[in-house]
This record gives structure tokens, C-alpha cells and sequence, in this order.
């Protein structure tokens, strides 16, 4: 079966995943995790892409962007999978490919779906769990936006500004919600589109972008498709079709 090309859309926010490969351990200590937040910072000022959130897992990552062009996401991806290959290769002593096939990319509703998605990112470690980054992460966006990290290049997407009229404010509300965190059947949602690559919205949503892009974005109906019968229309072939 042919693989799905990969969905990208300009002023959308992505919920992006790329795995080690053969669950190798890619981010060991807190060097490596300056060094490739490092190169994050670089590549979506050179392919204008804003961050808005990130979740470094010893053996997986996780960033939640949005892109200025179509073509950015994937131009972002490779400039930071490629360098971190060449740091950890030459930092780690070892050969050889680092990730796992090509990343994966979900589109996601804006709202208060992209804010569910951010808290994916940041939940806490214990919380009812997915298959996805079980192990505790080496860091994530959450120190910056409940103000015990700063990281310059995250961008907070409008849902983040609506939680208080103070930094403070919005610091303390968004440390509440992580600390809640997202119930388990929407955590196995989000995995799950993650897995297809479809989309995280309702819907309308779906609806509204499968009028700007070609890719299918809603499950099919398992099976062939029905075969109608050829011919004039006449009382039989009208029984044979239902």
C-alpha cells in the first residue's frame, strides 16, 4: 500500500515525533539536550517555524510547531535530525543512523485542542500512559512556561495568553492544568492520530481542511468500495445497488 504523503500546511500548528532508532538512547545527559534545543532555536529561525513546545525523551522527541510555508516543517526537521546526528555521533563516539524512518506529523486543531496538545507534552510522569515516551523525559516546555526556564525561541500560541492577564497569572494557571494533566481517553486519542497522522480536531475542523488539501484526513469505511451496477437505470439494477 502506498504511504500517505506527509500533511503540512502552512499557519497550522504540527505536534511532530521522530524516534530513536531500535530505542536508542539519543539525549543522555543534559549537554546533549542544550546542544539540540540549541539547533531547534537555529533551524526554526532559518525555515520560519514557531515553537511552541517540546518533550525530550531518552530515546524520542516531540515538538509542537507551526510553520510560515508548507515546505518548512519538513526543511526544520531534517536540519535538526541531521546536525544532532553529526553531535551525538562525534560527542558519543559511535557510526551509524540515529532515527528511526521519517518523523511523523499531526496536524492539530487550534484552540483548546492546542492547548490539550502542549499539556501532552508536559504532563507529568505517573499519569496514565500511552506507548509514547513512558520513561521520564530529560526536559520539556513546562519549565518555561510555569517561569523556572527560559527559552527563547518557544513561541506561546494564543490559547497560552488566555490563561491570565499576568505572566504570573498564565505561569501559575498552566502549572495547575500539567499538574491535572489530560484524562486517559484523550491522551489515547492523541496517540492514536499521532500513529495515523491524520489530524487532532473535531469535525468541522477535518471538514474545513479537506477543502484546502487533496490528502484524506477522515477514516475510510474498512473494504472495497461498492460496486454499482453498469447500465441504464431500471427497477433491477436499482435492486442490485442496495
Amino acid at each position: 500500500m502506498a504511504r500517505l504523503p506527509r500533511l503540512s500546511l502552512a499557519g497550522h500548528a504540527h505536534l511532530l515525533t521522530q524516534t530513536a532508532s531500535g530505542g536508542l538512547r539519543v539525549f543522555l545527559d543534559e549537554s546533549d539536550a542544550d546542544a539540540f534545543l540549541g539547533m531547534v532555536s537555529e533551524a526554526a529561525s532559518n525555515r520560519q517555524v514557531a515553537v511552541h513546545g517540546f518533550r525530550l525523551a531518552p530515546d524520542a522527541f516531540q515538538i509542537l510547531a507551526t510553520p510560515d510555508d508548507e515546505s518548512g516543517i519538513s526543511a526544520f526537521m531534517q536540519d535538526i535530525g541531521r546536525r544532532y546526528v553529526r553531535w551525538v555521533n562525534t560527542r558519543h563516539r559511535r557510526l551509524g543512523a540515529l532515527w528511526a524512518g521519517r518523523f511523523r506529523s499531526l496536524l492539530v486543531q487550534p484552540g483548546a485542542t492546542l492547548l490539550a496538545a502542549m499539556i501532552f507534552l508536559d504532563r507529568r510522569p505517573g499519569l496514565a500512559q500511552t506507548g509514547l515516551f513512558e520513561e521520564l523525559p530529560l526536559r520539556t516546555s513546562a519549565e518555561h512556561y510555569t517561569g523556572h526556564r527560559v527559552s527563547r525561541f518557544l513561541v506561546a500560541p494564543p490559547p497560552y495568553w488566555t490563561l491570565g492577564d499576568t505572566p504570573f497569572a498564565r505561569e501559575a494557571a498552566y502549572a495547575s492544568l500539567v499538574h491535572q494533566g489530560l484524562d486517559a481517553p484523550f491522551q489515547e486519542r492523541i496517540a492514536t492520530a499521532i500513529q495515523s497522522g491524520r489530524v487532532l480536531g473535531d469535525t468541522d475542523f477535518i471538514q474545513n481542511l479537506e477543502k484546502v488539501t487533496s490528502r484524506p484526513l477522515s477514516k475510510g469505511k474498512p473494504g472495497r468500495p461498492h460496486k454499482r451496477p453498469s447500465g441504464p437505470i431500471t427497477e433491477e439494477n436499482r435492486k442490485k445497488s442496495n
